[in-house]
Formats: C-alpha cells, structure tokens, sequence
C-alpha cells in the first residue's frame, strides 16, 4: 500500500510563496503546530484557490526533491483560478487511485 504523506512540510509551503497575495488578503492562515504539522485554513470565498492547492498537495506526495517541489509549486501557482482545467483534474481525483492521481498530477506539471 503507498503511504499517503508529504515527506517534507515545507514542499507544501512552497505554494504559498507563489499566492502570498491569498496571506496578505485573510483568506489563508497558516498555522504550525507543535507536533510538526501544518494547519492550512481557506476562506470559503476562495474556493477553487482552495482546489488548486489541493492538487499541489496531491503532486507532492513521496516526493523527496527540493527541485522537483519547486518546480510543481511554481507549476499549480501559474494556473489561472477560472480554469477548467481545475474542475477536470477535480472530478477524476474522485475516480482514480491517489497514487495514480499523484502521477498523473506531476505529468501534467512535466517536473523532473
């Protein structure tokens, strides 16, 4: 079975630096718990923001490199917010296995 898990937190950050304006507007916080983790909190106004970061966490998964999570992160900060795109890659997450998805995902971004 494939561990579902970002290997490094700060993988999942590098989004951010690409959508600060989302920080600096209240529609975003961040919070670091003790215990290592990270609490993301989206308005509800942002919603498809919200989707969009859901598959950069979905492309990040297992992977190691620092490289190739910057490249993914720069990748899903370029994508417009209205795009389709979004709602297609939405519905097969419901339909494919993560590991397939999370594949698929880094294909779509063609991170090496």
């Amino acid at each position: 079975m494939l561990a579902k898990r970002v290997t490094k937190p700060e993988h999942i950050l590098r989004w951010f630096l690409y959508n600060q304006s989302l920080i600096d507007q209240g529609l975003v916080s961040i919070k670091r718990k003790s215990s290592g983790t990270i609490q993301v909190v989206f308005s509800e106004s942002v919603e498809r923001h919200f989707k969009i970061f859901l598959l950069h966490v979905y492309s990040v998964l297992n992977i190691r490199s620092d490289r190739k999570a910057e490249c993914l992160a720069k990748c899903w900060s370029r994508l417009d917010a209205i795009s389709p795109i979004i709602d297609v890659l939405w519905e097969l997450s419901r339909i494919t296995d993560v590991r397939r998805f999370s594949g698929l995902l880094r294909g779509y971004c063609l991170c090496r």
